[in-house]
């Protein structure tokens, strides 16, 4: 395991595992600052974005918690999410209407509470500055846009701190799941990994102007010794050697004989998958596959190479599903190859919730946009078991 990890660990392009736990702790302090404060201070319901009975009820379904806490992704965002927002605490010009709507929802703090507040916004701005720093997938962890994320790593702490100061009291962190779905599926104990990715997805800001590269094997056309160190990696996550072999140019047999080294066991033969339709074929296969396209997504966005956001989406997507992943390295190279070479799959909106879902529009299956709902809002990704003892 730890041999896999050190091919795996590519400098921005892998979480290592004290950031996972520093963001699954202040996942979990955070939670209780809020809790604690709301007790004090109701009204910071507005700011949070949570009621102090809606924490109570997560804090009591520890299956729920457990669920979320030990996910890469912060159960915190943040309250300002342009740089506009930023900009104007930062540099001291006209406030948007955004912060002017968060300062006329401020109540009067006591002592104890802006203290609290105060301190939980040093440790989450020091923990996702930290994070945007060291990971090309800092936007998604966090709930932001790339545009901030980008805008932030040039922010200095004592910048940040000049912000905080421009408006002491102001909570910038807040509760991220705050949509009703999620409250009714921790209601109905059908929190899972699958409606955790659903949320993840649903309450994170829409690339803008995104396109996939047309010629996404170019991306491949690297240096030997990096697409020995990529490769590598890709095999670490499991892609066949013989895959690599042809993606980067490398001999088959030192890419046969580097899988045999990272995993102590011959790679498998047979045949590659080639099905598009594998993908929408069931409702858990669908959000699988779109989670994995729209992780893809936000790292080219961010200024990754194909094989870097390959890499840095298989590290995500195995951290998120653990062992129950179901979108392998081989398959997802025939998905993101498939999305950049025509629109035989595509990502489109579903029509209730707005989050984006792979859709299919090939000679096996096509399937109406405007009419389309994702498999979170048909309540497909719920566990059988646990819907049935319900």
């Amino acid at each position: 395991m730890t041999q896999l990890r050190e091919f795996k660990a590519i400098a921005r392009y892998y979480i290592e595992p004290w950031m996972t736990e520093r963001i699954q702790s202040t996942n979990f302090d955070l939670v209780n600052t809020m809790h604690q404060c709301l007790l004090a201070v109701p009204s910071l319901a507005l700011l949070f974005q949570v009621t102090r009975d809606q924490l109570a009820q997560l804090k009591d379904n520890r299956r729920a918690l457990d669920n979320l806490l030990f996910t890469p992704f912060s159960m915190i965002t943040m309250t300002l999410t342009t740089v506009e927002d930023w900009k104007c605490l930062i540099e001291g010009t006209t406030t948007t209407l955004a912060v002017d709507r968060l300062k006329a929802n401020m109540p009067v703090l006591p002592t104890l509470t802006d203290f609290f507040i105060s301190e939980s916004n040093k440790r989450f701005l020091d923990m996702a500055i930290s994070l945007i720093h060291m990971n090309v997938m800092a936007a998604p962890l966090l709930g932001i846009s790339n545009e901030l994320a980008q805008y932030l790593v040039t922010v200095s702490s004592h910048q940040l701190h000049v912000a905080m100061e421009r408006v002491p009291g102001l909570p910038f962190f807040r509760f991220r799941f705050d949509t009703g779905r999620f409250w009714i599926e921790l209601e109905n104990d059908y929190i899972s990994s699958e409606s955790v990715a659903h949320q993840v997805m649903m309450t994170s800001p829409t690339l803008r102007n995104f396109s996939f590269p047309k010629d996404w094997n170019a991306d491949f056309r690297v240096k030997k010794n990096v697409g020995e160190i990529f490769g590598d990696a890709m095999m670490a996550y499991g892609c066949r050697a013989k895959t690599v072999s042809n993606l980067f140019r490398l001999a088959a047999h030192h890419t046969r004989g580097r899988y045999m080294h990272i995993h102590g066991q011959p790679s498998k033969c047979g045949n590659q998958p080639n099905s598009l339709h594998w993908f929408v074929e069931t409702p858990i296969k669908r959000l699988h596959a779109s989670v994995y396209s729209w992780l893809y997504r936000y790292a080219l966005s961010a200024g990754a190479s194909v094989p870097q956001a390959l890499i840095a989406t298989s590290d995500l997507y195995e951290k998120l599903f653990r062992e129950k992943t179901l979108v392998n390295p081989d398959r997802a190279i025939l998905l993101t190859r498939s999305m950049s070479a025509d629109n035989r799959l595509t990502m489109v909106p579903c029509r209730h919730c707005a989050t984006e879902y792979i859709l299919s529009n090939g000679d096996n299956k096509i399937e109406m946009q405007s009419s389309f709902q994702c498999p979170g809002c048909l309540l497909k990704l719920v566990d059988r078991s646990r819907k049935s003892a319900h």
